[in-house]
């Protein structure tokens, strides 16, 4: 314990420290104007740390090895410091998590409870990447209480889900954006040419946040601010080309009117979502098989390559911090790519002709040499 003498703009004020008996954290007192009521205050913390050590007992202190692994993941949602979108998501995997984990302290969570949950999941039909999203949401939730002090270690450092067979859906081919893209109504109209054509998110950090502030249409340029996973690069520049600035310039035009704010909007609001439109424009189309929102982007993604485009230009106009993402998710297309390079270059050398095949060796006659 000490009484700590601080100088700032206010002149020379003074504050108490001490050593919480239960978080084993320094606690600091509020400041006081004069040393002589930092003792006062000081006299009175001597007293409840000798004699009533309950006064200083955090609400959500809870003594180690007495913390459930629900329990856990309650504090983690409560506590961990996380977007309100975040929150609600990581809400749903836990709830969905939860019942695969055996009911044990969280200190006392063993590799083999994890391995027989992810079994468990996969099993009811959850997909491999859903599965290592919820552990990994777990794996978060034990540091997090490590870093809280709830948990003296983690019990399952480092780790890693099992492989597991990969399903991904396959973009939407242009035939099948054609008939969505016929089907859906002006506001997702706008979402599919502007994820399409430019590859950005699809979702309120990226597409749904497009502003006509941050269109340059006599620049021919489009701004995106990036998704807060991307710290390297904030804000990326687009170019547009010729056809998507004459729709945005006939949009211009329609939303001087409407007084609409952001590029993609339903009656010159806002929206966060285009799941409800989305779904309902598929059936409209016919297309019975998954395709999501999302896997626009993909398809900027996939037509990009196919067609020749540099891997390193992909990977920056879709907001990429490197092309790790490209070569794991579009190999399929980058091999092709490959053969396709390698059948571009003209031989060198003549094609053998009939007559010129070489005789192999056990028909040829021995060599005759002369003395």
């Amino acid at each position: 314990m000490a009484i700590e003498k601080r100088k700032g703009k206010n002149g020379t004020t003074y504050r108490v420290n001490w050593r919480n008996p239960y978080t084993k954290k320094i606690d600091k007192s509020e400041t006081f104007s004069t040393i002589a009521e930092a003792r006062k205050f000081e006299g009175v913390i001597k007293y409840k740390l000798e004699f009533e050590q309950e006064f200083f007992l955090p609400d959500t202190y809870i003594p180690p090895g007495t913390l459930p692994i629900s329990e856990l993941m309650r504090l983690y949602l409560e506590e961990a410091n996380m977007t309100a979108s975040t929150r609600k998501m990581t809400f749903y995997h836990v709830r969905k998590l939860l019942p695969h984990l055996p009911l044990v302290d969280a200190s006392d969570l063993k590799r083999a409870h994890i391995r027989d949950a992810e079994r468990g999941m996969r099993e009811t039909g959850v997909k491999q990447n859903t599965v290592q999203r919820r552990i990994s949401i777990l794996k978060s939730a034990l540091n997090w209480a490590v870093e809280a002090e709830m948990l003296e270690a983690n019990p399952v450092p480092e780790y890693r889900c099992r492989r597991g067979e990969d399903t991904k859906t396959v973009p939407p081919a242009p035939d099948e954006l054609a008939r969505i893209y016929a089907a859906s109504p002006a506001h997702l109209k706008r979402a599919i040419l502007l994820s399409y054509h430019l590859g950005v998110r699809v979702g309120p950090s990226e597409l749904l946040a497009l502003a006509w502030e941050d269109v340059d249409l006599e620049g021919g340029v489009l701004r995106v601010w990036s998704a807060k996973k991307n710290h390297r690069s904030i804000l990326r520049e687009i170019n547009l080309r010729q056809p998507l600035s004459n729709h945005l310039r006939s949009w211009a035009v329609e939303d001087a009117v409407d007084g609409a704010t952001h590029l993609v909007h339903y009656r010159g609001q806002p929206i966060k979502c285009l799941r409800k439109s989305w779904h309902a424009a598929l059936r409209a189309a016919g297309i019975t098989r998954r395709v999501r929102p999302y896997d626009l982007r993909h398809a900027f993604a996939t037509q990009a390559l196919a067609g020749g485009a540099d891997i390193k230009s992909v990977a920056d106009t879709m907001g990429h911090a490197s092309t790790a993402m490209i070569h794991k998710h579009y190999q399929h297309v980058l091999d092709r790519q490959k053969n396709a390079t390698l059948d571009a270059v003209p031989a060198f050398l003549d094609p053998l002709d009939e007559s010129s095949h070489a005789v192999p060796v056990q028909d040829q006659e021995a060599p005759k040499w002369k003395n």
